[in-house]
């Protein structure tokens, strides 16, 4: 996740449960859990590091079915 007063590198991962769809149908914000608890973002403040194609059988799926956002 987007951090403004953290560099970059010092970013948490994220495992995104859950997608909050507008009113247009387009997600706009998402649920997303890190070490530290659970927190719903708009996406614009996420940054894809590893897709769910490119994740198969490299990193651990989510129980709720969330994607691996980090490393």
């Amino acid at each position: 996740m987007k951090n403004q007063v953290l560099f970059t590198h010092s970013w948490p991962s994220a495992l995104v449960t859950k997608l909050h769809p507008g009113s247009d149908g387009c997600v706009c914000k998402v649920t997303v859990r890190t070490s530290k608890g659970i927190y719903t973002r708009p996406i614009v403040k996420l940054v894809l590091l590893v897709s769910k194609e490119e994740n198969k059988g490299f990193l651990p799926q989510s129980k709720e079915g969330g994607e691996y956002l980090g490393h």
